[in-house]
């Protein structure tokens, strides 16, 4: 599964830390212009046209406390500035709860202008249990924009009521799948509150059928994960990329050393795998 940069959202040491009750960490006119005038109450959007017939042109929801050079204009938010080489300054935008609610970058001259990954914003969205449940990335013509080119342009996030993260689903825009990639991923907790399976579906919401559409964890009795292992849909063990592939893996266990994690890897008959580099 490809790990889509910049999503502040990570599954980042699932198998070390989820595994500690899955705590997320969260690290997307041509002939109008809008002119955007901050009041106590809200922001008028008073448009200025230039000739000819006027379109309505959307604006993302992170429009609605800056203006248009990123400066917070909602009192009740707050803002951070990081200063990220020669022309590139990353503003973020935190509301009343200090959830960041959104990043967006600006030249030094105020322009939006995309980063390393192509995204020039970034939109949060929280529930009231303070789950990330949503992530848009927009280019700096605000456009939903696949981040890194391959990437999602938008994420949604599905909670248990113990606030586990239960399902992730990658879209292209609002409502299609991505379809050259893991669109759908679903988790499944023990009682201890252990992630010990996801399951990997495609945009038809049909299992992978290039890769193991499932992976099972197993836990030592202090909660580490020992072990990791991909199965097909029967339930059997098969490698990562459902193909004989002698250099593929079908097992992963862990070895803890001191401050050190070991993984070794083993093919579907429970051989060591040796790679030849």
């Amino acid at each position: 599964m490809k790990q889509f940069v910049s999503c502040p959202v990570q599954l980042d040491n699932l198998i070390n830390n989820s595994l500690q009750k899955t705590d997320m960490k969260l690290k997307l006119f041509p002939l109008l212009i809008l002119l955007l005038t901050s009041t106590t109450i809200g922001i008028a959007q008073q448009p200025l046209y230039f000739g000819g017939t006027a379109e309505v042109v959307a604006t993302i929801k992170s429009d609605n406390f800056v203006n248009h050079q990123g400066v917070l204009t909602n009192i009740l938010y707050n803002s951070e500035i990081n200063v990220k080489g020669e022309d590139l300054v990353e503003h973020f935008y935190y509301n009343e709860n200090g959830q960041m609610i959104a990043q967006r970058n600006y030249t030094l001259m105020g322009e939006l202008i995309d980063d390393d990954f192509g995204v020039a914003i970034y939109e949060y969205d929280f529930d009231k249990n303070g789950n990330c449940i949503e992530i848009r990335y927009f280019d700096e013509e605000k456009e939903m924009f696949r981040t890194n080119f391959i990437g999602p342009a938008l994420i949604r996030m599905d909670y248990d009521r113990y606030n586990r993260i239960i399902r992730v689903r990658y879209f292209l825009d609002d409502v299609s799948l991505i379809e050259d990639e893991t669109a759908v991923i679903e988790y499944e907790y023990d009682e201890k509150g252990y992630l010990v399976e996801e399951r990997l579906f495609d945009y038809d919401y049909l299992p992978l059928d290039y890769k193991a559409p499932i992976i099972n964890y197993i836990y030592d009795e202090s909660g580490k994960v020992v072990e990791q292992r991909f199965l097909d849909t029967k339930g059997n063990i098969c490698n990562r990329f459902l193909e004989e592939d002698e250099d593929d893996f079908a097992i992963i266990k862990y070895v803890y050393q001191g401050d050190s994690t070991i993984p070794v890897l083993y093919d579907v008959k429970g051989q060591p795998v040796k790679f030849d580099y």
